[in-house]
């Protein structure tokens, strides 16, 4: 991780090549090029911020985010000052103070490119409005449903009818989420057993989605997200949380 502050806006701002704006969630690529995609970024463009939100986007995994410039200003170019964070391929802003309540800030994201190549550098730019709260109350999980393929549609189905074995939950938040990248095996605990793989993508701003590969047949698992696995826009973490269901046994 490396820290930074506020870059000063630029003399002169290269071509913008991507506007994101959009409430899907990270689940879904914005084209910037014909080689480079941006995930998703937040806060999310038609949902009102809080005025202590964080400000981020999420890359493919091929780009250098520890070279990226970020720039954060209100609609009267007032800039905001606020401590960087790169991880492997997503960043965060922390404002160093509450952003202006019912204001509009623009994010300018610069100097793009893939690990090892600046051959072609990208800059992406998105927009969001602030609500006049201030966010300290952590995000509830309201609901855990089960995704099932049915004749080529995704259907959403209670926990209490057997699952799959090769399982897709669908977790659902009380807020819209900060959306970003990480290992699951961190902070997702599933007994009994190992399983292959697991893998995290936010669909839409309220909601997240777990793929789970190498559970047994007709077997009981509790699934355990730990404190703080995901965060609404704020930074609030989401409290411990179990669930339990049984695998089908197919003939």
């Amino acid at each position: 991780m490396r820290s930074a502050c506020w870059i000063p806006k630029l003399g002169v701002w290269a071509l913008i090549v991507a506007f994101v704006m959009s409430t899907q969630g990270c689940g879904r690529k914005y084209k910037s090029s014909l080689t480079f995609y941006v995930l998703c970024v937040n806060p999310p463009s038609g949902v009102l911020a809080p005025v202590n939100t964080l400000i981020g986007a999420v890359f493919t995994p091929d780009c250098d985010v520890h070279s990226v410039r970020v720039w954060v200003a209100d609609s009267k170019g007032r800039g905001v000052y606020g401590r960087l964070e790169t991880y492997s391929n997503f960043l965060i802003l922390k404002p160093f103070r509450n952003l202006s309540p019912g204001e509009t800030y623009e994010v300018r994201i610069s100097n793009i490119h893939a690990v090892g190549d600046t051959s072609q550098v990208y800059n992406i730019a998105f927009s969001f409005k602030t609500s006049d709260e201030v966010d300290e109350t952590p995000p509830r999980i309201t609901r855990i449903l089960q995704l099932v393929n049915v004749d080529g549609s995704i259907k959403r189905l209670p926990l209490d009818v057997p699952v799959r074995p090769d399982g897709a939950f669908l977790i659902v938040f009380s807020e819209p989420m900060f959306q970003r990248e990480f290992n699951p095996r961190s902070g997702i605990i599933i007994e009994p057993g190992v399983v292959e793989s697991m893998h995290v993508t936010f669909p839409t701003v309220t909601e997240a989605r777990l793929d789970v590969n190498g559970l047994l047949e007709d077997t009981t698992y509790t699934i355990k997200l730990k404190k703080g696995l995901f965060w609404d826009l704020a930074g609030n973490p989401t409290p411990e949380h179990s669930f339990t269901f049984r695998t089908e046994e197919r003939e």
